[in-house]
C-alpha cells in the first residue's frame, strides 16, 4: 500500500468522524441556548410567579435558570435560582435553588421581564 492510499483512507475516516466537516452530510444541529443562564438582580428577574390557594402570599422571582426549557421538561429535578418571599419570611427575601415543579404546581406566572441587565446581550 502506498503512502498516498494510506493518507486517502485516513482522510476518509476523519471525514466520517468529524461532525463539523463542511463537505459531508454529517451536519451538527444547532444547540439550544439557555437565554436565562446569567444571574440577574432581585429588581430585574427573568420571571415573577405568585402563589394561589395554599401558597397565597408567596412570590418567587426567578434570577437564573440552569437548563433550557427542553431539558427542564425532561428533568423532574430541574431547578431555578430564586428569591422567595412568603408570610414566613416577614417581608424579607430568601435566596436559593427551588425545584420548578414546586413553583409551577401552586403559582401562576405574573410577569416576564425581558430587558437585559448591564453586561447581558439583548
Amino acid at each position: 500500500m502506498t503512502i498516498a492510499k494510506k493518507e486517502e483512507g485516513l482522510l476518509l475516516s476523519l471525514r466520517n468522524k468529524n461532525k463539523h466537516w463542511k463537505g459531508g452530510e454529517n451536519k451538527v444541529a444547532t444547540k439550544e441556548k439557555n437565554l436565562c443562564g446569567k444571574m440577574r438582580p432581585l429588581e430585574n428577574p427573568y420571571e415573577i410567579w405568585r402563589g394561589y390557594g395554599a401558597c397565597q402570599g408567596w412570590e418567587w422571582r426567578v434570577l437564573k435558570k440552569y437548563q433550557t426549557p427542553t431539558k427542564e421538561k425532561e428533568n423532574p429535578y430541574a431547578r431555578w435560582h430564586c428569591a422567595v418571599k412568603s408570610p414566613f419570611t416577614f417581608g424579607s427575601w430568601e435566596y436559593g435553588d427551588t425545584y420548578i415543579k414546586d413553583i409551577v404546581n401552586c403559582a401562576v406566572k405574573d410577569k416576564v421581564t425581558s430587558s437585559p441587565t448591564k453586561g447581558e446581550r439583548a
